[in-house]
C-alpha cells in the first residue's frame, strides 16, 4: 500500500496538520503519526477536485461548508491524482486537464476555438439563417433595398444613358422572359466590361460589355443570366448572410472592430467567392432554360463568354474587369456546352426574333452613332486653326 504526505485542514481552524494519505478502490484514509485523534475516510463520489493548477499541487474537498481538505504537492500530488482522477466524470478529468494546462496554451485553445466556432457559423449556419430570412421577406422590401443600392452606387458607376436604357428595356422586354419581380434595366456609358443584377429587379449593364456583342443572342444570354440571379434573390442572400455573419462575431466576441472582425473579413471573402460561384453557376443553368423557353440559340450566351475569356487571355495586362462578379472560367463554358449538347430538351428549332434583332441592331446604331460624333468632335479640338485665312477672310 503506497502511503502519500498531505497537508490537512479541518474546516474550522486555518491550522495545517500533516497526515499520511493511502488509496484503495473505494476510499481514501488518512491519518496523523502526531495526533490520533485526525483520522478519516472519505468516499472518492464524494471528493470534489477543488483545485488543481499545476502538475504539482492537487487540492482535495470533502464534507459540507466549510469543507475539510487535503493538499498535495511534489511528487505526491502527481501520484495522488493518478489515484483519484480516473475515478472522476469525464468531464471533471477535462476541467483538471484544462487547468493543468500551461496558461499559453489555453490561451490558443480559446483562440481556435473562437475561430471553429466563427466559421462553422459563417459557412453553415449563416447560409441556412440567410436563406429562411430572405424567403420571409416581402418582395416590395426587397424591391425598395434594390433602389436604394442603385442610388447609393450611382456616382460610382455613373449616370443612365437615357435613350440607351430604353432601347435596353425594350429589348428585355420583348424576350418576355417569365419574371416575377418588375424589371428595370440600367445602361451605364462606362468602358467597363460587366453587368450586375441588385435585389428586386435592379439589372445593370455597362457600355463596355455590350460593345463586345457580335449578336443579339448574345444579349439574350446576358439578359437571362441576370433575371435569373434577380428571381433566385441571389443578392438579397449575400446581403442576409453577410449581415448574420457580422451578428454573430459581435455576440460571440462583443467586439466587431478587432481580431474578430479580420478573421470574419477573410472568411467571408472565401465564403462568398464559393457563394459567387455556385449562384453563377444556378443563374447560368436557369438563364439557359430561359432561352430554351423562348426558343432563342442558348449558344449565344456561351458565345459571349468565350468571346470574353478569350480577351482576358490575350489582354491580360489591361486587366479587365469582366464580370467582376461573375468568375469566367473555362469550366463554366464547358458545363454549359454540355447541357446544351446532351440535354435533349435544347434539341429544337429556333424561332425567328426579327424584333429582338431590330432593337439591337438599334442600339449599336446609337452606340456607333455616338462614338462617331466623339471622334468628330476631338479632331475639330485638335485641327490646327490657320489665324492668317481667318483674318484675310474677315478683311
Amino acid at each position: 500500500m503506497e502511503v502519500f504526505k498531505a497537508k490537512y485542514f479541518d474546516g474550522q481552524t486555518s491550522k495545517a496538520h500533516i497526515v499520511n494519505v493511502s488509496f484503495d478502490d473505494r476510499w481514501l484514509k488518512f491519518w496523523s503519526d502526531e495526533n490520533p485523534e485526525i483520522h478519516d475516510v472519505w468516499n472518492y463520489t464524494e471528493i470534489k477536485v477543488e483545485s488543481l493548477t499545476s502538475s504539482d499541487r492537487l487540492s482535495l474537498k470533502f464534507g459540507s461548508f466549510p469543507p475539510q481538505t487535503l493538499d498535495f504537492k511534489d511528487e505526491n500530488a502527481v501520484a495522488a491524482s493518478s489515484y483519484v482522477m480516473p475515478r472522476k466524470t469525464v468531464v471533471a478529468q477535462s476541467y483538471q486537464k484544462v487547468m493543468k494546462a500551461n496558461p499559453l496554451k489555453i490561451v490558443l485553445f480559446g483562440l481556435l476555438a473562437v475561430i471553429g466556432v466563427s466559421l462553422s457559423y459563417i459557412y453553415v449556419i449563416s447560409p441556412f439563417m440567410a436563406n429562411q430570412i430572405v424567403k420571409i421577406i416581402p418582395p416590395q422590401v426587397e424591391i425598395n433595398i434594390g433602389n436604394s443600392v442603385i442610388n447609393r452606387l450611382r456616382p460610382g458607376i455613373g449616370i443612365d444613358h437615357e435613350t440607351k436604357t430604353q432601347k435596353l428595356q425594350d429589348f428585355f422586354d420583348a424576350l418576355d422572359f417569365a419574371h416575377e419581380y418588375p424589371i428595370e434595366m440600367h445602361y451605364i456609358e462606362s468602358d467597363m466590361v460587366n453587368a450586375f443584377a441588385a435585389p428586386g429587379g435592379q439589372i445593370v449593364v455597362f457600355e463596355g460589355l455590350v460593345e463586345r456583342m457580335e449578336s443579339w443572342e448574345e444579349l439574350a444570354g446576358l439578359l437571362a443570366h441576370e433575371l435569373s440571379h434577380v428571381e433566385q434573390r441571389h443578392s438579397m442572400k449575400t446581403i442576409a448572410r453577410s449581415a448574420a455573419s457580422y451578428g454573430i462575431i459581435s455576440v460571440l466576441t462583443g467586439d466587431v472592430g478587432g481580431l474578430s472582425t479580420i478573421i470574419l473579413e477573410n472568411a467571408n471573402q472565401m465564403n462568398e467567392l464559393s457563394n459567387s460561384r455556385d449562384y453563377e453557376r444556378e443563374a447560368d443553368v436557369i438563364g439557359l432554360s430561359l432561352l430554351r423557353d423562348a426558343k432563342i440559340n442558348p449558344s449565344g450566351m456561351v458565345d459571349l463568354f468565350k468571346r470574353l475569356n478569350s480577351e482576358m487571355e490575350i489582354d491580360v495586362g489591361n486587366a479587365l474587369e469582366v464580370f467582376s462578379t461573375h468568375p469566367l472560367t473555362k469550366d463554366r463554358i464547358s458545363y454549359l456546352n454540355e447541357i446544351i449538347s446532351t440535354d435533349a430538351s435544347y434539341q429544337y428549332r429556333l424561332e425567328e426574333h426579327d424584333d429582338l434583332q431590330r432593337i439591337f441592331e438599334e442600339l449599336k446604331e446609337l452606340m456607333n452613332g455616338d462614338a462617331a460624333a466623339e471622334e468628330n468632335e476631338e479632331e475639330i479640338l485638335t485641327e490646327p486653326i490657320d489665324y492668317k485665312a481667318s483674318q484675310e477672310k474677315e478683311e
